[in-house]
C-alpha cells in the first residue's frame, strides 16, 4: 500500500500514554505520513516527537441544533438499553428516577418511545441522516483537505471535543479508526453515535457488549486490539535496576515496597487517614516483614493532604508523578520520564493498595499483587459517597470476577491481605482480557490498515 497520511488526535492526556508513549504513533509512521493535531502542542510529552507534525487543533463544537438531536438520540438510547436490562452492559446510566442534566422534560418520553420496536434505530437513522448534512465543521473540513489527510485516529467516539472531528471526517470520506484508552470507557459511554470505520477495543467481552448495546453498528468494525495503556508498561528490556530506583526515593532495596497510588482528592474523603493507619502499623509491627510505604501521589494533587506525615513516619517515601496537569484547561498528561518512573514503580513494588481504580490493572497486568481499600476512616461514609462504592461498580464487574485483586472491607483485613502479599500467600489471577492479543500496538496499526484498505 502506498504511503498515506494518518493523523492522530491526541484530544485527552490519556491518549499521550496509548498513542505516543506504547510506541503506536512511530511504528505506524514507519509506513505513513503521520501528523498529532492537539490542543496543547506546546506540552513536554511532544518533545519525543521527531520529524512528526504537531497540528492545532480546531475549537468549537457542532451546531446547537445538532448537539441536540443527538442529546435527544442519547437519551432515548439510554432508555432503550435500560429497557434491556442494564446489567448485561454494566454502563452507567442515571438512576430511573433521575432526569439527568436537561433531559427531564424529554426523558419520561424518551422512556415510552424507546419500548416501541425500531423507534431507537429510526432515531438513531435520522440523527445519522441529520449529521450527514449537518455535521460538517468547517475548520475541520479546512485540515483535512489541506493537510491531505487519509485516516483520523482519536480515542473518543461520543465526546463533544471529538465528535465534531469524525463527523467531519466521515462526511468528507476520511477513514476514522477510534481506540478507546481505557478498559472501561465503552461501558462510560455505550452509545456510537457517529459510526467509524473501525473500533479496537480492549476485550472480546467489551466488543461483545458494544456490538450488542449498538445494534447500527456493523460487527466487522469492531475489533479486539488489548489495552495501548497497558502496553507502555510491558517492555521488561526497559526497567530501572531496583538499586538506582531505590536511591531515588531513599528506600531500602532489601526490603519489601508497599505502593499506595492515591486516588483524585475529589473522588475520596479522609483518605490520609488510611495512609497514616497503614504507617502506624507498619511502624509498631503489626505487619510482618519491616516493609516500607511508597506513596504515589495522584497526579492532580500537590499533595498537601498528606504533609506532615514524613515527618512523623521514617518508613514513608512520596512519589510526586512527572505529569503535567492544567485543571482550567482539562489536561492532564504524563511526560516521557513518569512512563520509566512507573514502570519501575510497579515492578519493584511487593504490593499495591489503592482504591478500586484502572491502577490495578496496571499491577495486574504484571503479575503484582493489588488489595483495593473498601471501607472508610475514621468512620464509615454514606454508600454514595464511601470508598466501597468504587469496588461494587458494574465497570469493575470483570476486575472483580477474574479475581485481579483483593478486597479489604475493614483495617484489620487490609493488615491481614498486606501480610498474606509479602509472605507470597496471596494469590491472584491475572485477568485473561488484559492481554488478548501478542501485541497491542500491532493490533492498533493493523486496525488502521485495515480502515485505510476499506
Amino acid at each position: 500500500m502506498s504511503r498515506r497520511h494518518v493523523a492522530f488526535l491526541i484530544a485527552f492526556g490519556p491518549e499521550v500514554r496509548a498513542f505516543l508513549y506504547s510506541g503506536l504513533i512511530p511504528r505506524v509512521a514507519a509506513k505513513h505520513l503521520v501528523s498529532v493535531i492537539t490542543a496543547h502542542p506546546g506540552s513536554g510529552a511532544f518533545l519525543s516527537l521527531e520529524r512528526i507534525p504537531l497540528i492545532v487543533m480546531p475549537e468549537g463544537g457542532e451546531a446547537n441544533m445538532l448537539q441536540r438531536v443527538r442529546y435527544w438520540s442519547e437519551v432515548l438510547h439510554e432508555e432503550w438499553l435500560r429497557s434491556r436490562g442494564r446489567q448485561r452492559w454494566r454502563h452507567y446510566l442515571p438512576p430511573p428516577g433521575r432526569a439527568g442534566g436537561g433531559a427531564g422534560r424529554f426523558r419520561p418520553l424518551a422512556r415510552v418511545l424507546a419500548r416501541i420496536p425500531g423507534v431507537p434505530r429510526l432515531a438513531h437513522w435520522a440523527e445519522n441522516r441529520y449529521a450527514l448534512g449537518a455535521g460538517t465543521h468547517w475548520e475541520w473540513k479546512r485540515l483535512y483537505q489541506q493537510g491531505r489527510i487519509d485516516c483520523l485516529v482519536t480515542s473518543s467516539y461520543a465526546s463533544a471535543r471529538t465528535l465534531p472531528a469524525i463527523q467531519t471526517a466521515i462526511n468528507l470520506g476520511v477513514r476514522t479508526v477510534i481506540l478507546p484508552n481505557s478498559w472501561k470507557d465503552v461501558y462510560a459511554k455505550p452509545y456510537v453515535p457517529a459510526t467509524p470505520d473501525r473500533i479496537g477495543v480492549w476485550s472480546q467481552s467489551v466488543a461483545s457488549d458494544l456490538i450488542a448495546a449498538n445494534p447500527h453498528m456493523p460487527k466487522e468494525r469492531i475489533a479486539v486490539c488489548g489495552s495501548l495503556h497497558l502496553a507502555a508498561l510491558a517492555d521488561h528490556s526497559a526497567v530501572m535496576d531496583r538499586d538506582e530506583f531505590c536511591r531515588k526515593f531513599g528506600l531500602d532495596a532489601a526490603r519489601p515496597i508497599i505502593c499506595y497510588t492515591a486516588a483524585a482528592p475529589a473522588a475520596v474523603r479522609n483518605e490520609e487517614r488510611i495512609v497514616e493507619a497503614l504507617l502506624e502499623a507498619i511502624e509498631n509491627g503489626t505487619i510482618p516483614h519491616s516493609p516500607q510505604l511508597l506513596l504515589r501521589l495522584n497526579p492532580m494533587e500537590d499533595g498537601a493532604r498528606f504533609r506532615g506525615l514524613g515527618q512523623r513516619y521514617r518508613t514513608l517515601r512520596v512519589q510526586k508523578p512527572l505529569w503535567e496537569w492544567s485543571e482550567r484547561q482539562d489536561w492532564c498528561c504524563a511526560l516521557p520520564e513518569d512512563t520509566e518512573l512507573w514502570r519501575a514503580t510497579v515492578y519493584h513494588s511487593a504490593v499495591n493498595v489503592s482504591i478500586a481504580s484502572t491502577v490495578t490493572l496496571e499491577f495486574a497486568a504484571l503479575g503484582r499483587p493489588v488489595i483495593n481499600i473498601c471501607f472508610d476512616l475514621p468512620e464509615d461514609q454514606p454508600a454514595s459517597s464511601s470508598n466501597k462504592r468504587f469496588w461494587d461498580a458494574e465497570f469493575y464487574r470483570e476486575v472483580r470476577e477474574a479475581g485481579a485483586a483483593a478486597p479489604a472491607f475493614s483495617f484489620p483485613e487490609l493488615v491481614a491481605r498486606i501480610a498474606e502479599a509479602l509472605e507470597g500467600r496471596l494469590r491472584q489471577t491475572r485477568p485473561p482480557t488484559l492481554f488478548p492479543v501478542p501485541s497491542p500496538v500491532q493490533a492498533a496499526a493493523d486496525l488502521i490498515e485495515s480502515a485505510l484498505a476499506a
